[in-house]
């Protein structure tokens, strides 16, 4: 065991549930090393997140620590995709520093994201080959379907003309995503699948819109990609970051400022998306539509020397309360 020792400490006031549980490495060994190469960028990029989505997840590290952390499952993943695409996906990630995500629903799904970029042209170059890529990535997916199961999904991405905003020029990309019939998908599931991806994508075509500007690649992929993207353009140009969403920030008030990965779910408004999904019976949609106020959760995550330290709060009296409303 790599474990030298692991702290828990829980505490509930006024039905507000709050944890933090601290694991500490053996020094030396390959868990310890791990948790050390990770570092706190000082970027942060939390606060271009828009207020209504219902996801917002910050993870403030650089493109080395990732790699240390997650690169044997990326060898693993693209091991049928070619020498090329592993270094492609593995200089993406190292010119990476930082990133904020948002996923939000209004009208349909979309994705923004914020990534502090270390060089620009180098990552403007690999935007360019961003089809190429796909290509191989998804042979990669593929080669790791079971022996003789085939992938549920055609997938293709395509690039479209590119486009400026305020002088800033924009990649537009097209993400197309079929399902197939098969062992993996019967007809049924597939036929709810498709469904739900006409809510949420506006059927099984979408766009990805994502730009490079002031040390920072922006974009969006969904139903309001292009807007979104636009607005993020905006938003970089004119420092205009600062101040969390006030949601957000309510959500996060108390937890470490140095923390390296820190999260709020809205699991309200997620509920609410659900509601409008097909073949949900109608009894459950009303109850989806109707979550009371303050329903999601929160979390952090910090690395310091041979110590990784991590915590969750949620207000636990309104869980319950729902809980037991839907058991009624």
């Amino acid at each position: 065991m790599d474990a030298e020792s692991l702290v828990y400490a829980a505490n509930l006031k006024d039905g507000q549930l709050e944890f933090v549980e601290r694991y500490t490495a053996k020094e030396g060994t390959e868990t310890a090393k791990s948790i050390a190469a990770v570092k706190t960028s000082r970027a942060n990029l939390l606060g271009y997140v828009d207020s209504a989505d219902f996801l917002a997840l910050e993870m403030r590290g650089g493109g080395e620590e990732i790699w240390e952390s997650f690169g044997k499952i990326y060898e693993g993943m693209m091991k049928d995709a070619g020498p090329e695409a592993l270094q492609m996906l593995k200089d993406s990630v190292m010119l990476l520093d930082g990133m904020a995500v948002g996923i939000g629903f209004d009208g349909g799904l979309t994705e923004t994201f914020v990534m502090g970029v270390k060089d620009e042209a180098k990552y403007a170059k690999i935007l360019d080959e961003m089809p190429q890529f796909f290509d191989a990535m998804m042979k990669g997916m593929s080669g790791m379907m079971p022996e003789g199961a085939e992938f549920p999904m055609d997938m293709s991405f395509t690039a479209g003309e590119s486009w400026e905003h305020a002088g800033v020029k924009v990649w537009n990309f097209n993400f197309k995503v079929a399902i197939k019939d098969s062992e993996q998908m019967p007809p049924d599931a597939a036929e709810t699948m498709k469904k739900m991806m006409d809510k949420m994508l506006g059927g099984e075509s979408f766009e990805y819109h994502v730009a490079i500007v002031g040390g920072k690649t922006v974009g969006a992929v969904g139903m309001k990609a292009r807007e979104r993207t636009a607005a993020l353009i905006e938003n970089v140009k004119s420092g205009k970051m600062d101040q969390l969403p006030a949601p957000v920030a309510s959500a996060l008030a108390g937890f470490p400022v140095d923390s390296h990965t820190r999260f709020h779910l809205d699991v309200g408004s997620l509920l609410k998306m659900i509601s409008d999904m097909p073949e949900i019976p109608e009894e459950a949609r009303a109850k989806l539509a109707n979550p009371p106020a303050g329903l999601g959760f929160s979390g952090w995550m910090s690395y310091s020397g041979r110590s990784l330290k991590y915590g969750m709060k949620m207000n636990l009296k309104t869980v319950m309360s729902y809980v037991a409303d839907w058991m009624r």
